[in-house]
């Protein structure tokens, strides 16, 4: 406390890692905008750690640009402290940072292209489904989008009271074409999500759904309203879980959105999630059963990102980075165990 009463408050160090992680992945995905770059400088300027800690953790990553041939000439922005994206090409698993951060870790993964989507155009009705890691873009005649995830099944039914889709399994994101006059409306056996002209993902697994909403606002319908009590709305940055007659809805950042929906891309993006959640997301695109041996690893914090169905470069990258070992124990199940065990 200062002479005159005031309070100041001393940033947690793990706190301050998992930020300048954070930044760090931001700069190597993308070129901030000018708000994002003015977040990011105001950030900085909060205190000698915050920069230093930045500095830091951005060093490692260019000491693993140069390992994996990615390093080209910096720029004078990169020369004054400020680094712009660059792509990562065909660096399968590159590992950019392993931070020990209150018993659990970051680890970032570099990704290769994204994978070609197939393209179903000027659909007004018919069955679609996609295979494991497998995508399907449809282009829908009243001119909205649809995009099946891995292993999902959706029926689509056009006519000139409803644009009606079944998602009988997996998730699907669609981004809705407005028309008053027609409701679009997808159906699940949880319940009915309805919008006349937005953007959202739907996900069903289990006796759960899941919505993100990207743009407008969207209306659920549980298929027993008697039970679930009334419609319930979800506005855009707002994700929602409906499962067993509950309901939770979280405000989400914009950032947090776009990680959400990154396998829209071609890629899964983690950001502070456990390794089981990360590696439950990552099976979802493969056949191959991954097991975590031990408990204590499966709360290990992870950020990052990866290429679709890219099981082989996450295992090679927990491995190198933090002395993890990989049972092969046959073609179709591998299990993560400390290098201890």
């Amino acid at each position: 406390m200062t002479k005159d009463g005031r309070t100041i408050s001393f940033p947690e160090p793990a706190q301050v890692e998992e930020e300048a992680a954070l930044w760090v992945v931001r700069l190597s995905e993308r070129v901030l905008s000018a708000e994002e770059q003015a977040e990011f400088e105001a950030w900085k300027r909060k205190s000698t750690r915050h920069a230093e800690t930045f500095n830091r953790l951005r060093a490692q990553w260019d000491d693993l640009d140069a390992l994996g041939s990615l390093s080209g000439p910096t720029s004078a922005a990169e020369d004054a402290g400020v680094r712009t994206a660059r792509p990562l090409g065909a660096w399968a698993a590159a590992l950019v940072a392993a931070l020990a951060l209150g018993g659990g870790a970051w680890v970032m993964f570099g990704a290769r292209e994204p994978q070609q989507v197939q393209v179903a155009a000027l659909v007004t009705d018919g069955a679609f489904e996609t295979t494991v890691g497998e995508r399907e873009a449809i282009e829908v005649a009243d001119g909205s989008e649809i995009l099946l995830n891995t292993a999902s099944r959706a029926e689509i039914d056009l006519t000139p009271e409803e644009r009606k889709v079944n998602l009988l399994e997996g998730e699907a994101y669609f981004k809705v074409a407005h028309d008053k006059s027609r409701p679009f409306r997808v159906y699940s056996h949880e319940g009915v999500v309805e919008a006349v002209g937005t953007a959202f993902s739907v996900q069903v697994e289990g006796d759960s759904l899941r919505l993100v909403v990207e743009e407008g606002k969207v209306a659920y319908i549980p298929a027993d309203e008697s039970d679930d009590g009334p419609v319930v709305y979800v506005a855009a940055g707002q994700s929602a879980t409906f499962a067993a007659r509950r309901k939770v809805i979280e405000t989400l950042d914009p950032e947090t959105i776009e990680r959400k929906l990154s396998w829209r891309g071609g890629r899964l993006t983690f950001s502070g999630e456990p390794l089981s959640e990360m590696v439950h997301d990552v099976s979802r695109y493969t056949n191959v059963s991954i097991e975590i041996a031990d408990p204590q690893l499966a709360s290990m914090r992870m950020g990052g990102y990866l290429e679709i169905g890219d099981i082989d470069g996450m295992l090679a990258a927990l491995e190198d980075g933090f002395g993890l070992e990989v049972e092969r124990i046959d073609e179709t199940h591998v299990r993560i165990v400390s290098a201890a065990e």
